[in-house]
């Protein structure tokens, strides 16, 4: 679990959060499917695995919507090691 510092998860997962709801507020599909790629390995190392399957399959809807294909492989890597 990232280095063992799980007490820097919840502040992570805040952060990552409110980067999320502004790239939504943006209108920025890409940077949230990005974003949430990032929150579905927090939810992993929280120990919520259906959480993170389920922020991979949002992540891939906006980024096959948008066509971000960088973000596409990233889920994909996300899905083999999650």
């Amino acid at each position: 679990m990232f280095g063992g510092e799980a007490d820097v998860l919840p502040a992570a997962r805040d952060l990552l959060d409110e980067s999320t709801r502004l790239r939504r507020e943006l209108a920025f599909p890409e940077g949230v499917a990005a974003n949430l790629v990032g929150l579905a390995y927090l939810a992993a190392a929280e120990n919520r695995p259906a959480d993170a399957r389920a922020l991979l399959d949002e992540s891939a809807e906006l980024a096959a919507g948008a066509g971000a294909k960088a973000v596409l492989h990233s889920i994909d890597e996300a899905r083999a090691e999650l």
